[in-house]
């Protein structure tokens, strides 16, 4: 990514204001920090995470066919995981709801 007069990277190591960042040490690096804090947090994040967060995101109120154009998809069916993991959610929430909802009826019947 270059700035508005696209003589310069927008984003450049620290040893050389003319060389762009190496966007797989960047994901690295932020990869590094993820870790840390998915052990505080108890949960799985990762750059992709973002992105994953975006589209998953998007297709609550978009058409899935112009959510696949938008990030870039080849085929339909690698947005569509990302639909799947949105009802994965839900699920787990029912599943939550209908377990507590248990416990409370056996403790009417007692």
């Amino acid at each position: 990514m270059l700035n508005k007069e696209q003589s310069m990277p927008l984003f450049t190591t620290q040893a050389s204001f003319k060389n762009p960042i190496d966007t797989t040490s960047l994901d690295k690096d932020i990869n590094s920090i993820l870790t840390k804090t998915s052990e505080k947090v108890e949960e799985h994040i990762r750059i992709h995470s973002f992105r994953a967060t975006i589209i998953t995101n998007y297709l609550q109120e978009t058409p899935i066919d112009r959510v696949k154009n938008m990030v870039g998809h080849k085929d339909i069916k690698t947005t569509a995981l990302y639909k799947r993991s949105t009802v994965d959610k839900d699920c787990e929430k029912i599943r939550s709801v209908l377990k507590n909802l248990d416990k409370t009826m056996f403790k009417q019947k007692v």
